[in-house]
């Protein structure tokens, strides 16, 4: 079926998809298993009205596993979320589970 915004291209049609695959996509990168004296402990859930970890940072701009657990150094602790939310807390709350890893 042509595209309704270009009639000369193909949008599908009829349980049929026109597929196209991004040669230069990247996976996302892999899970840093430990880094000083943090180890990973898995992905867990978590929502903004029961957070497991209580105390919040943020840095929108320059965010990584490694500025995420020196913010986090004196907590037992510590998480990544939103690509630039750090979560920490010395005790993780009962109200997270561990999830499979998108």
């Amino acid at each position: 079926m042509a595209c309704g915004g270009n009639l000369a291209e193909l949008c599908g049609d009829g349980n049929r998809l026109n597929v196209y695959q991004n040669t230069a996509y990247q996976p996302p990168a892999q899970e840093v298993a430990s880094l000083g004296t943090f180890v990973t402990r898995g992905c867990h859930s978590d929502s903004q009205s029961a957070r497991a970890l209580s105390n919040s940072y943020t840095n929108w701009d320059t965010m990584s596993v490694e500025l995420c657990l020196k913010l986090a150094a004196g907590y037992r602790y510590a998480a990544v979320e939103y690509y630039g939310q750090v979560l920490a807390t010395p005790i993780l709350s009962a109200r997270q589970s561990v999830v499979p890893t998108y």
